[in-house]
């Protein structure tokens, strides 16, 4: 959970990150954009999660792959589940991360 450039190697150029926290916890205002922010934004995200240890199990969300992640420990205003979901672009890229945070759109979904 550092490794900025190999980070950024997965990313296509114009990716895009969305967080939905429905008011509850800390999240982005605003979709972020590009490949250096988005890959710096989860690579903070990542050293956070490393603090308070975390649990991820990968689940199907609509017949898709997706990453629950659980924290053990949340801090502040840390959603304490999340699920991220990506897409691709033609290259194998990804174009887009949906981070949903609110529980209320996550308690469908069983323990990571």
């Amino acid at each position: 959970a550092g490794d900025a450039r190999g980070l950024e190697a997965l990313l296509a150029e114009s990716v895009e990150t969305v967080t939905d926290a429905a008011g509850e916890y800390t999240a982005l205002a605003a979709p972020l954009v590009g490949r250096t922010r988005v890959a710096r934004f989860y690579l903070a995200a990542a050293l956070h999660r490393r603090e308070g240890g975390s649990d991820t199990a990968i689940v199907r969300v609509n017949g898709l792959p997706a990453a629950l992640v659980t924290l053990r420990r949340p801090v502040r205003r840390q959603a304490p589940r999340s699920l991220l979901r990506i897409e691709l672009d033609a290259d194998g890229r990804i174009r887009a991360v949906h981070a949903i945070l609110a529980p209320r759109k996550l308690a469908a979904l069983p323990p990571a």
